[in-house]
């Protein structure tokens, strides 16, 4: 996984879900894909260019949310319990069946 760019970004997504809700969210998630450098590099300037929110507000949620970042590394934990090595992957999991297709398989 790519460290510490790829958990900031991680970060910024849950905060802009905070502050906007699920649409804030999932467009905070198009924007990193858009804004990112990839592999490791990071947001231009270090932070996400996003002006439907304060971004302030963000940038601080980013920083000082422990509630969050503890989220996060139970995330990676269980990505790497999983054999899941990459970012960005996406696991879907149907809850009726427990079922679950990750988006590794798009990148082969």
């Amino acid at each position: 996984m790519h460290g510490e760019a790829a958990r900031h970004q991680a970060r910024l997504v849950e905060c802009a879900g905070i502050q906007g809700g699920a649409k804030a969210f999932w467009s905070a998630i198009d924007a990193i894909f858009a804004q990112s450098a990839g592999n490791g590099g990071g947001l231009p300037g270090g932070t996400l260019d996003f002006p439907e929110l304060d971004q302030a507000r963000l940038e601080k949620c980013a920083k000082d949310n422990e509630l969050i970042d503890s989220d996060i590394k139970l995330d990676i934990d269980i990505a790497r319990s999983k054999g899941i090595t990459a970012t960005p992957t996406l696991v879907i999991r149907d809850n009726q069946t427990g079922a679950c297709l990750t988006t590794a398989w798009l990148s082969k």
